[in-house]
């Protein structure tokens, strides 16, 4: 039988051999890595899309020949004057450098409009929370000499998330309802932001730039989701009928190019906005994990 200073020995060298098979591991992964997706090859292919932005698509897309409307079907008002122009990105998406250094530079362009919500068609206040109520809407283009109709799907107004949890204080977190039957968090959004992705073919013609494998059209996250919902807060106890009835703030909406940087980098950093260590660094990195 060992005694306990054996024991305790034990024990420290089994941790220390744990360590140490972590550590080749991770330093294996550096290594591999450096041979594939670094962040010179990210930085590469993000330096092209600036490039094809800045040269073609931006001038295009912000013509000032080209006018956007959007038309919704139960709004009584039509936009006659246009989504406004803007060339000067939000803080959160302002892409200069990330934790490893600058990043190449662009020109940013979109077009943007903010309202009240009954401006788009959108009346209040809410009696109930219908979560299949959709919004109903398109694009004209008035690009002369043609002018452009582009349709887009259903959004929906209301977002229901679902998540399982085992007490009622991490729901109340997410200012969520929680169902003791089923141990199920439920949190209620309500549509805040949306945006759609949009290019001009060969042929002149505008159209929804829509993903062949995922469908998606628009320009929020590295899945490119077309909308974005802001959580109704409820308190401890609290179910979403007793906020009702709700009064919908502003909305705002959002036009893009399918060349926008911006949407590029999302993909390429995963929504980090973090293009990563360069395969040197990640060399280094692994030879030094394989030999401390």
């Amino acid at each position: 039988m060992l005694t306990v200073e054996k024991q305790v020995k034990l024990f420290l060298y089994i941790i220390y051999l744990l360590l140490l098979i972590t550590g080749c591991i991770i330093g294996v992964v550096f290594l591999t890595k450096s041979f594939g997706e670094t962040r010179e090859t990210r930085l590469e292919v993000y330096e092209e899309d600036i490039l094809y932005w800045n040269q073609t698509k931006r001038s295009e897309f912000g013509d000032s020949d080209v006018k956007f409307m959007v038309h919704f079907e139960d709004a009584d008002v039509n936009d006659d004057e246009g989504i406004t122009q803007v060339t000067s990105e939000s803080v959160e998406h302002q892409l200069m450098e990330d934790k490893y250094g600058e990043l190449p530079k662009y020109d940013p362009l979109y077009y943007s409009r903010k309202e009240k919500a009954s401006w788009f068609g959108v009346e209040g206040p809410f009696t109930e929370f219908n979560d299949t109520k959709k919004m109903k809407f398109s694009i004209s283009v008035k690009d002369e000499p043609t002018n452009q109709t582009i349709t887009i799907p259903e959004l929906p107004l209301y977002h229901i998330k679902k998540l399982k949890m085992s007490t009622a204080t991490g729901c109340n977190r997410h200012h969520g309802h929680f169902e003791s039957t089923g141990n199920t968090c439920y949190i209620y959004s309500i549509l805040s932001h949306a945006c759609v992705q949009i290019d001009k073919d060969a042929g002149g013609k505008w159209y929804l730039n829509t993903n062949k494998l995922t469908k998606a059209f628009g320009c929020y996250s590295q899945y490119h989701n077309a909308t974005s919902y802001t959580v109704i807060p409820l308190e401890t106890g609290e179910r979403i009928e007793d906020k009702m009835p709700y009064t919908m703030g502003d909305l705002t909406w959002e036009i893009r190019n399918a060349y926008d940087p911006l949407l590029l980098a999302e993909v390429l950093t995963e929504d980090t906005n973090n293009f990563g260590l360069s395969s040197t660094e990640l060399r280094y990195l692994g030879i030094a994990m394989l030999f401390c």
